[in-house]
């Protein structure tokens, strides 16, 4: 299996997990590529997404509405999930 291969099923496991209840709420997706403690040899993606339900809860901690769209939601469980290779294991 190819690198890209491997980063699309990773993806697909990714937005498959997503709750069914948040799914038609996601305006914006983010993916971050990163290793583990810096060890190549534990790369992980992280995939997180925002949420108008996120957005006008933000509100109250934002300088405007602009700003609220993008603050990361506080219940990270549930919008950002790494993924790891198999036979990789966090530590």
């Amino acid at each position: 299996m190819t690198f890209n291969d491997h980063l699309q099923h990773l993806v697909e496991r990714a937005l498959a997990s997503i709750p069914a209840a948040d799914a038609g709420d996601i305006y914006a997706f983010s993916f971050l590529i990163d290793n583990e403690d810096d060890d190549p040899r534990q790369p992980t993606l992280t995939v997180g997404y925002n949420t108008e339900a996120q957005a006008r809860r933000s509100i109250q901690d934002a300088s405007d509405q602009a700003e609220a769209r993008w603050l990361p939601d506080p219940d990270s469980r549930y919008r950002r999930r790494a993924f790891r290779p198999p036979g990789t294991k966090s530590r």
